[in-house]
């Protein structure tokens, strides 16, 4: 996104700049990696910027009785070599004395001779190449609003399944972990949920004495009517040692326990100020990973500095960022908030982050995330013990497979048909179902209470299989999901013939028909006997 405002610029001064200041402080080192930078940012422009630019020297207050050229001559190759490049123009600000005039007024004067050098002819733009970023940009917007557009159909059809079950999260404590690289603003972050300075920052003495976050650090606050328990920890580096790499992963994996029974969100902060590589995407899941793969189901991404998008949407930056960011937004679940880390004047940043933290622990069932979960093999209906039941574990995760697809399937543009679509005869209306079992489901004229997994397997396979996306059918997931439909009415089946002594005639066309109907009859005589 930097590279494209970059290019972006030259444009917005139509016909184009007569000058390009090249701001470089001198409070920091003019490295290799520096020029490489310089290099590659000013080859954007095209070597003809080159006899258009000054090099303009911030921090002059730095530089106390050098003179500016021995600090030219002293810093090395790579700082003679950018002004040999720039036609040995340069100047000097001094950032404390602002209210000398004469250095802007001698900048101009530089800035007007290097015009009359290229007599008086401006930075020359290429129209084709201002139209090809036109387009450019009108095609990001558009992605980023397909982007936008994925996530509401998604969190509608989420918040409509898990409608009535807020009850689901009971507790009033909310436990939290933030994690990313270093200078992603975790603190920062975090003293901006819990509205206070409770964790060291740059600002702070703590954080001059000991440079960074050294370890984890739980803190804790009552916030919006909820005690808050924030855990930070340390941050990593693309490229970290192998020695201080094992101590940050350490650190990542003891997070868990400073926060007894274990943490409802893990945060992974990204600076928007900062670009996202391949390496950034790899060093995430390296640390991320050291927790199972279900630690995703628990994490959302949190990007800090957010006034750095300007008048931009976040969804318009993850496009442009390209596809590592992308992989990883998808990878949480399209999970995202942003933050705007310089103040705490704007409550709601913090209370819509609590709500999203919220609906995904809902959408966990309430439970928070622990490193070791023993297996559950009790079947999930006991009086059915014996019968080659599935574990509670294993009906979970089916159930959670299917929720995935259903996400999916949602975003997926239908291919238009042909054809005109009839409805059948015995078919219902288009509806989403909702997980609080509250709404009840018309089947062959007979109201039955479905079980959450029922109407999502239903829906599923009725509805979202109209999309482009495959229904499933003939997979094990989809026999599965069907499998769990006919036994949950199965269950309500058998209950109310012992309840009545007689099995009820709506009994509805399954797999599991005959069975049921012989396992009724057999505990009525049992019971009567």
């Amino acid at each position: 996104m930097d590279r494209f405002e970059i290019v972006h610029s030259v444009f917005q001064c139509p016909p184009g700049p007569h000058a390009v200041l090249l701001v470089v402080p001198f409070a920091t080192a003019f490295n290799k990696s520096y020029k490489r930078a310089v290099e590659e940012h000013m080859g954007l422009l095209t070597d003809a910027v080159w006899k258009h630019t000054i090099v303009l020297f911030t921090r002059g207050d730095w530089l106390g009785d050098t003179t500016v050229e021995q600090r030219i001559a002293s810093e090395g190759k790579g700082l003679q070599w950018l002004i040999e490049k720039c036609g040995n123009r340069y100047h000097v600000f001094d950032n404390k004395n602002r209210s000398d005039a004469t250095q802007v007024t001698e900048l101009l004067e530089k800035v007007e001779e290097m015009v009359a050098e290229n007599r008086g002819c401006s930075y020359e733009i290429d129209r084709d190449v201002s139209a090809d970023l036109e387009q450019k940009k009108r095609a990001g917007k558009e992605r980023a609003q397909k982007i936008t557009m994925k996530v509401q159909r998604q969190m509608t059809t989420l918040r409509e399944l898990l409608k009535g079950e807020e009850q689901i999260f009971s507790e009033d404590e909310l436990r939290i972990v933030l994690v990313g690289r270093r200078e992603a603003g975790k603190s920062v972050a975090g003293n901006t949920i819990l509205v206070g300075e409770l964790f060291p920052t740059a600002l702070t003495k703590e954080f001059r004495i000991q440079n960074r976050t050294m370890q984890c650090v739980m803190q804790q606050k009552r916030v919006a009517g909820m005690k808050l328990k924030v855990v930070d920890t340390p941050g990593w580096w693309k490229r970290t040692p192998q020695d201080a790499r094992d101590w940050v992963q350490d650190e990542v994996v003891r997070s868990v326990s400073l926060c007894p029974p274990g943490p409802h969100a893990f945060l992974l902060v990204i600076p928007i100020s900062a670009p996202f590589s391949v390496g950034d995407l790899k060093a995430v899941e390296e640390h991320l990973g050291l927790l199972t793969e279900k630690v995703w189901r628990h994490t959302m991404v949190l990007f800090t500095w957010g006034d750095w998008l300007g008048d931009r949407a976040i969804e318009e930056y993850i496009e442009r960022e390209g596809e590592a960011l992308q992989q990883l937004v998808e990878k949480c679940g399209n999970r995202y908030h942003v933050m705007n880390c310089h103040g705490w004047d704007d409550g709601s940043q913090v209370t819509t982050l609590l709500r999203k933290v919220k609906e995904m622990v809902v959408r966990n069932k309430g439970r928070n995330f622990t490193i070791e979960q023993k297996s559950r093999q009790k079947p999930m209906f006991h009086w059915l013990a014996g019968k080659g039941m599935m574990t509670e574990e294993e009906w979970n995760r089916r159930e959670e497979e299917l929720i995935e697809r259903m996400l999916k399937a949602v975003v997926v543009e239908p291919e238009e048909s042909k054809l005109p679509f009839v409805q059948g005869k015995n078919s219902i209306d288009f509806f989403i179902p909702s997980m609080s079992c509250e709404t009840p489901s018309e089947v062959g004229s007979s109201y039955i209470n479905y079980g959450a997994h029922a109407k999502v397997s239903e829906w599923r396979v009725k509805y979202a299989g109209r999309s482009a996306a495959s229904s499933g059918h003939g997979t094990m997931s989809s026999a599965v999901s069907y499998l769990g439909e006919s036994l949950d009415r199965w269950e309500n089946l058998v209950k109310e013939s012992l309840g009545d002594g007689k099995i009820r005639a709506r009994m509805l066309d399954s797999p599991a028909k005959s069975e049921a109907q012989t396992y009724g009859v057999k505990t009525k005589r049992r019971n009567s006997h």
